[in-house]
C-alpha cells in the first residue's frame, strides 16, 4: 500500500539528509505528486505532510489523450494471439527483491491470475521493473512460469523502456500500486489495484 511502514528506510534518509521528517513541514523537501489522488494518498497513507506534497498534474496525459494509433496498428508489436481478445497490462511495482510484500509467494499469485486469465481468454502483458532489482533465481522461476502460459508476454523497464505502447493496447490494468496506473488513469480504461 505504500505506507509508513514500506517507506520507512525512505522517511530515515529524507530526515538523515535534511535534518527535518518528511512527515512534518520541511522547507528542504518536496514530493511530486500526479493529482489529487495522489496527494490525498501520500498524505494519508504514507504519512507525508500535506506541506510537503507538490501536485504536479500528469506530464504525459496530452501525449495519451492524443494518441495517434490504432489498436491494429499497435497489435503488430504483439504475439499474434492478443488480437483475439481483452488485454491486461499487469504491472506491479517491486518490493525488495520481489512484487508482494508480507511473505505473500508471488509466483503462486501469478499463477492464479495467469491461469484466470488464460481461462478468460485474456492476454496479460506482465511489465515488470528492471531485471537487476530481483535476484537470479527468482528472475528464472518468474520466467519458467510465464512459458508455460501462452497468453503471457513478460517485459523488464531496462530492455523495453517505453511503456506508452503497453497502456494504450491494454484494456485494462491490474497492479498494487506501480506508479504506471497514474499514467493508465488518462485512457479512461478500468484499473483494479
Amino acid at each position: 500500500p505504500q505506507d509508513r511502514r514500506e517507506f520507512a528506510e525512505t522517511f530515515r534518509q529524507i530526515k538523515r539528509l535534511t535534518g527535518i521528517g518528511a512527515d512534518e513541514p520541511n522547507r528542504f523537501f518536496r514530493w511530486s505528486c500526479a493529482g489529487p489522488t495522489e496527494v490525498e494518498h501520500r498524505a494519508s497513507v504514507t504519512g507525508f505532510a500535506r506541506e510537503n506534497l507538490v501536485n504536479v498534474g500528469y506530464a504525459s496525459v496530452d501525449d495519451i489523450l492524443g494518441w495517434p494509433f490504432s489498436r491494429e496498428e499497435m497489435l503488430r508489436f504483439y504475439p499474434p494471439s492478443f488480437a483475439a481478445g481483452k488485454i491486461c497490462l499487469f504491472a506491479p511495482t517491486w518490493h525488495y527483491a520481489r512484487i508482494f510484500p508480507y511473505g505473500t509467494d508471488d509466483l503462486q499469485v501469478f499463477n492464479k491470475f495467469f491461469n484466470f486469465a488464460a481461462g478468460e481468454g485474456i492476454r496479460v502483458i506482465l511489465r515488470m521493473h528492471d531485471r537487476m532489482r530481483f535476484d537470479a533465481s527468482y528472475l528464472a522461476a518468474l520466467e519458467a512460469l510465464t512459458r508455460k502460459h501462452d497468453n503471457v508476454l513478460i517485459k523488464y523497464k531496462n530492455e523495453s523502456r517505453d511503456s506508452m505502447l503497453d497502456m494504450m493496447v491494454a484494456d485494462f490494468a491490474v497492479s498494487n500500486y506501480s506508479s504506471l496506473l497514474t499514467y493508465y488513469y488518462a485512457t479512461g480504461r478500468p484499473s483494479v489495484h
